[in-house]
């Protein structure tokens, strides 16, 4: 009896490596800024946590506003050039904290990084939807996810190593050397085609233009995810000086990077052959575990539980 043998698709192609590891080194600047800003605005402009915090969440007002003006325009413009305007964008707004003097300055950063980072990192992932095969659809976007997921615990860690060992200005340059390495990367992908489409009467108008109606569920559900998220990136360090625990909250990350690591790969191949609500409900449940110990942690073994929890959520 003859059997049929299946070739898989190839994943790990070479403008898929490129799109993964620009997304990486992107997301590390903006991760090693993000956890650290917050102490930095506190001590550097005697502010108070309300007002350092906002250093860092306005930053995500300006992604937002960054994704949506490239999400507009994501299928009409060639991805490769959106993407290499992202990063120099994104060096120049890096470049641009050596004057930010002022709070307002900085605010004013931080909004155009998060603006050039939207744009950025809108096109990556579009990018590596489009060069992952169909069939390896679910595998491929969560070998890609790693990036993310590894430059969320290797970024802070770096950012809070350098806070401690030299100064923020030192961060900078991490930052813009970075960004170099991506834009070098950016050129050696291969331009993805575009797809135009001749029905103009029927493309979304208004608000519909900005924003998929049918995305709203899900993107709900994603923004409150990345709240609680982005809370323990904004706050853990300033947390965790409170109570002198400032290297449990580079563990933190560490431990959160190689739980997911190690789980995002099989996640992915079960999302594959049994859907999103496999995944979803039980991930929830965990991440919800790990907020509430951290939330509850004296030292540093509750903290490396709580990004145990976190990881695998």
């Amino acid at each position: 009896m003859a059997h049929k043998s299946q070739v898989q698709e190839p994943l790990w192609t070479r403008d898929f490596i490129n799109v993964t590891v620009v997304n990486f080194l992107m997301y590390m600047v903006h991760f090693a800024l993000f956890v650290t800003v917050t102490s930095y605005t506190i001590h550097a402009f005697h502010t108070s946590e309300s007002l350092g915090g906002l250093a860092a969440g306005i930053f995500i007002i300006g992604m937002l506003f960054g994704r949506l003006v490239a999400g507009r325009f994501i299928d009409s413009i060639q991805l490769k050039y959106m993407l290499i305007f992202g990063v120099i964008f994104s060096f120049i707004a890096v470049a641009l904290y050596y004057i930010a003097a002022t709070l307002v300055i900085l605010y004013i950063v931080r909004f155009i990084h998060g603006l050039a980072f939207g744009i950025g990192s809108n096109a990556t992932s579009s990018m590596a939807s489009k060069v992952v095969p169909a069939s390896r659809k679910g595998e491929g976007i969560g070998y890609y996810s790693l990036s993310n997921i590894l430059a969320s615990a290797i970024g802070p860690f770096v950012g809070i190593l350098i806070s401690q060992q030299a100064s923020f200005q030192h961060i900078f340059l991490f930052g813009l050397i970075f960004i170099v390495i991506a834009f070098i990367l950016s050129l050696f992908i291969k331009r993805i085609p575009v797809v135009r489409s001749n029905d103009k009467q029927n493309q979304p108008k208004g608000w519909k233009a900005f924003l998929q109606p049918e995305a709203l569920p899900i993107s709900i559900v994603i923004f409150i995810i990345g709240i609680c998220y982005s809370s323990i990136l904004s706050y853990i360090k300033s947390f965790a000086e409170t109570m002198d625990l400032v290297t449990a909250s580079s563990l933190f990350f560490i431990f959160y990077a190689v739980i997911s690591f190690i789980s995002r790969p099989f996640t992915g191949k079960i999302f594959d052959h049994k859907g999103a609500n496999f995944i979803m409900f039980p991930t929830f449940i965990l991440f919800a575990l790990g907020l509430i110990t951290l939330a509850g942690s004296v030292n540093t073994w509750l903290i490396i539980l709580a990004s145990i929890f976190v990881g695998l959520g």
